[in-house]
C-alpha cells in the first residue's frame, strides 16, 4: 500500500475539513498538548510537595484542597456548565440576552463560593473540627473564589472555541504561575508548608484567571448591548433553573472524586489521604485524553441537537469515545507492570496505594469505554434525568465509602468508586438510548464502527 493510498484512507473516514471528526483530531490533538504539559506539571507538584512536607502535611493540604472545590462548586450554582449551553445558544445573536448571562453568571461565581466556603468553615470552627488549624479564613476564601472563577471561565472559552488557549492557561500556566510562588518562597528563605501551598496555588489560579477573562471579553461581552435590570430578572428564573439542574452533574462528579478523600480524612488520617490522593494523580492519566476531547467539542452535542441530526449525535460520540479509549487502554497496562515504580516518585510510602491505582484506573477506562453519556445528555436537554441519575450514584458513593473505608481504608474508597461507576454509566448509556436513540457503549457500537472502516476501504 503507497503512503498516499493510506492517507487518502484516512482522508475518507476523517471526512472534509470541516467535519466533526476532523474538529476532534485536530483541536483535540493542541487540547491535548497542553494537558500533556499539565499533566507534568501537576505530576511535579505532587512530587515536589510530597518529598518535601511529607504524607502528614501533603494530606492536610489535599483536605482542604478538596473541602474548598467542594463548597465552591455548590455555591457556583452550576453556572460554569450551563456557560457553555448558553453562549452556544446566545453566540449567533449580538443581543444584550450573552452580557446579561456573563454579568450573572460572574457575579454568583463571586457571592457563591464565598458563602459557602465561610459557611464550611464556620461549621468546622463550630464543632471543635481541625482541618483548617494553620490557615487563615481569607486564604480559603480567596483560593475557592479563584478557582471557581477559572472554572467557569474555562468553559466559557472552550465554548467559544478556544479550548487550546483555556486549557493552556488552566493547566499549565495555572501550574508554572504556583511553581513560581515557591520558587520566591524558597528565595526569601521559607518553609514549604500546607499553607503556603495552598497560597501558591491561589496564586495560580487567579493568574489563570485574567487572561482567559480578557478572551470572553473581547470575544462574547465586547460590542454586546448592556442588559437592563429587569431583562436580567426577566430570565434569571431560567438561567437558575437550568443551571441548578445542571450543577448537579459537576457536583456528582465532586462526591465522586472527594468524598473519598473527605471521608478518609475524617476516619483515617492524613497520611492515608495522601497516599490516596496520590493514587487518584496517576489513575486519572488514562483518561486525560478523553478529557480533552470531550471538553473541545462538548458544545457541538448542543448544536447537533438544535439541528435535529440524530447521525451528527451519534458520529460525534463514536468518535470522541474511539479517540479517548485507546491511549486509556495503553495506559491501565502500563499502570499494571509500572505502578509501583510510578507511585514510588512521589515517596517510598506511596507504593501502598497500587491497588488503588488499579481500581481507580479501571473506573477510568470503563467510563471511557461507555462514551461521554453525561455531556451528551446535558447538552441536549435532558439534564433532568441525568441530575436524577447522579444524585442516586451520589448517595451510592457515600454510602459505599461509609461501609468500605472502615476496613479497607484507602483501598474501601478506590473499590466504592469503581462500584459506582460501573452502575451510573451503565444508567446513563441507557437513558441516552431511550431518550435520543444513541448507543453509547463503544462495545455495542463495534460491528458498525468496523463495517463503515471496510466500506472506507473499499
Amino acid at each position: 500500500m503507497t503512503g498516499r493510498g493510506v492517507l487518502g484512507r484516512l482522508r475518507d473516514l476523517m471526512g472534509d475539513g470541516a467535519s466533526d471528526r476532523r474538529y476532534l483530531l485536530g483541536k483535540g490533538g493542541l487540547d491535548l498538548s497542553a494537558r500533556v504539559l499539565g499533566v507534568v506539571l501537576v505530576l511535579g507538584w505532587s512530587i515536589m510537595l510530597t518529598r518535601i512536607m511529607g504524607p502528614t502535611d501533603y494530606g492536610r493540604y489535599v483536605y482542604v484542597m478538596s473541602a474548598v472545590f467542594f463548597s465552591s462548586l455548590v455555591g457556583g450554582l452550576g453556572m460554569p456548565v450551563a456557560t457553555s449551553y448558553y453562549i452556544q445558544r446566545y453566540i449567533r445573536t449580538r443581543g444584550w440576552r450573552m452580557a446579561g448571562y456573563l454579568w450573572t453568571a460572574f457575579s454568583i461565581t463571586i457571592l457563591g463560593p464565598s458563602l459557602t466556603t465561610l459557611g464550611v468553615w464556620a461549621a468546622v470552627r463550630l464543632y471543635g473540627g481541625t482541618m483548617f488549624d494553620g490557615f487563615t479564613l481569607v486564604g480559603v476564601l480567596v483560593f475557592g473564589v479563584g478557582t471557581a472563577a477559572v472554572t467557569l471561565l474555562t468553559y466559557a472559552n472552550r465554548a467559544l472555541e478556544e479550548s487550546t488557549f483555556s486549557a493552556f492557561c488552566e493547566q499549565v500556566w495555572q501550574k508554572i504561575a504556583s511553581f513560581i510562588f515557591i520558587a520566591g518562597v524558597f528565595l526569601v528563605g521559607a518553609s514549604l508548608s500546607p499553607e503556603v501551598a495552598l497560597a501558591a496555588s491561589t496564586f495560580g489560579a487567579w493568574l489563570a484567571a485574567l487572561p482567559l477573562l480578557r478572551v470572553v471579553w473581547r470575544k462574547a461581552m465586547a460590542g454586546r448591548p448592556s442588559a437592563t435590570s429587569r431583562q436580567v430578572k426577566r430570565l434569571l428564573p431560567l438561567w437558575m433553573r437550568r443551571s441548578m439542574i445542571m450543577m448537579i452533574t459537576p457536583l456528582y462528579f465532586i462526591v465522586l472524586s472527594e468524598t473519598d478523600v473527605l471521608m478518609l480524612g475524617a476516619i483515617t488520617t492524613p497520611a492515608m489521604v495522601a497516599i490516596y490522593h496520590v493514587a487518584r494523580r496517576v489513575a486519572i492519566l488514562v483518561r486525560f485524553v478523553q478529557i480533552a476531547v470531550v471538553g473541545v467539542g462538548m458544545h457541538r452535542f448542543a448544536a447537533a441537537h438544535m439541528d435535529q441530526d440524530g447521525k451528527r449525535l451519534q458520529d460525534l460520540l463514536d468518535s470522541m469515545t474511539l479517540i479517548a479509549l485507546v491511549p486509556a487502554l495503553i495506559g491501565w497496562v502500563s499502570f499494571l507492570v509500572l505502578g509501583p515504580f510510578l507511585l514510588s516518585l512521589f515517596g517510598p510510602e506511596m507504593k501502598a496505594g497500587y491497588v488503588a491505582l488499579m481500581l481507580l484506573a479501571t473506573a477510568g477506562v470503563y467510563d471511557i469505554a461507555m462514551g461521554p453519556s453525561t455531556e451528551l445528555l446535558m447538552m441536549t436537554g435532558q439534564e433532568k434525568i441525568v441530575g436524577m441519575v447522579n444524585i442516586g450514584a451520589g448517595v451510592l458513593n457515600i454510602l459505599a465509602n461509609f461501609l468500605l473505608i472502615p476496613s479497607l481504608q484507602f483501598e474501601g474508597a478506590a473499590l466504592a468508586t469503581l462500584l459506582c461507576v460501573l452502575l451510573w454509566k451503565g444508567s446513563l448509556a441507557w437513558v441516552a438510548w431511550r431518550r435520543l436513540g444513541v448507543i453509547t457503549p463503544v462495545l455495542l457500537r463495534l460491528p458498525i464502527l468496523l463495517s463503515q472502516f471496510r466500506a472506507a476501504r473499499g
